[in-house]
């Protein structure tokens, strides 16, 4: 909890087993400024490099503090749209 404390897009996480760490997020496009400012066909879509940032927290939960992570063949296989301004919680 304390490290999570710390983390500005992870709200929560849990193991669902010894080896599987599961984190979540909840965005909101009318509370999120990036997710306002980036629309696809005037709906909010999630940043990649909010995407990107999010996994990096996540992982940062399983290694010793101060740890630096390199992020390589990063990829984009569909993007995270909002239908409105819903907020929506992503895993």
């Amino acid at each position: 909890a304390e490290r999570i404390a710390d983390l500005p897009l992870i709200d929560h996480a849990s193991y669902e087993s010894p080896d599987k760490l599961v984190t979540s997020s909840r965005f909101d496009p009318t509370n999120d400024p990036f997710l306002d400012e980036h629309r696809f066909s005037g709906k909010p879509l999630l940043p990649a490099v909010i995407g990107l940032e999010t996994m990096i927290e996540a992982v940062s939960l399983t290694a010793p503090a101060g740890r630096d992570f390199v992020v390589r063949s990063f990829r984009i296989l569909a993007p995270c749209k909002f239908v409105d301004h819903t907020p929506q919680t992503l895993q």
